[in-house]
């Protein structure tokens, strides 16, 4: 089984002939949910390192793709972030002429926020300006506070992305490739242990923790290009 081109398929039989005897008694869908939330333990441990894992970008000329953030239109102020959509990094303009343009976080509770929108909706013809603020609301809704003072073709967003499940037919994440044995291991005890010994399953569940933890430290951190240095204690 070549990790390269690694499917849902490829895990699940993976995870199939771990079961051994267990195999034909599980349901597939069950065994597929198991290895989904394998995934999910996998993916908090690495995003938890703050090591730019998950970080990816946005493009605004494929709709079908799951990064897609659209164009900006100089009458809305509401957009959908995407699907995989976590937590924003970075928010840059490539439009010509409007690279300088900053996007700065604020609570939609702030003050600024809310000055600058109120201001926004009272006065249509903005003058030029080289910071928005935004917030990020409900489950992925991006919020300005002020209108985009040109439609923004290319808006680009660097965030932080989750893992959506796969099915049989998808290729598995990259970021999964890695990890294949260990979360085949995670979807059989589920089934072997915490179907049938609640006790055992505690106990397993240590040892997961601890592979996580192995997973930790063997993967951060990535960054060794730039040294570090401690400054003088008298300096």
């Amino acid at each position: 089984m070549a990790e390269t081109s690694l499917t849902g398929q490829d895990l699940l039989d993976l995870a199939n002939a771990r079961l051994l005897g267990y195999a034909n008694a599980v349901d597939t869908d069950v065994l597929m949910s198991y290895l989904n939330e394998a995934k999910d333990e996998v993916w908090s441990v690495l995003k938890n390192l703050e090591d730019e894992y998950f970080v990816t970008s946005t493009q605004s000329t494929d709709a079908t793709k799951v990064n897609y953030f659209g164009p900006m239109s100089t009458t809305v102020r509401e957009y959908t972030l995407p699907v995989d959509f976590k937590e924003i990094k970075f928010i840059e303009i490539l439009d010509k002429g409007y690279e300088q343009t900053v996007f700065t976080f604020k609570n939609i509770t702030d003050n600024d926020f809310r000055s600058a929108r109120r201001a926004a909706s009272v006065d249509s013809t903005l003058t030029p300006s080289v910071e928005y603020f935004y917030a990020i609301v409900g489950k992925n809704q991006f919020v300005m506070a002020q209108f985009p003072e040109v439609a923004f073709q290319k808006p680009v967003l660097w965030y932080t992305r989750g893992i959506l499940d796969f099915e049989l037919s998808d290729q598995v994440d990259e970021i999964v490739l890695p990890y294949t044995k260990k979360i085949a291991n995670y979807a059989v005890k589920r089934i072997t242990l915490g179907l049938q010994d609640t006790k055992l399953w505690a106990a397993w569940k240590e040892e997961w923790k601890a592979d996580l933890m192995t997973i930790a430290s063997t993967a951060a951190p990535r960054n060794e290009a730039d040294p570090e240095f401690v400054d003088d204690f008298l300096g």
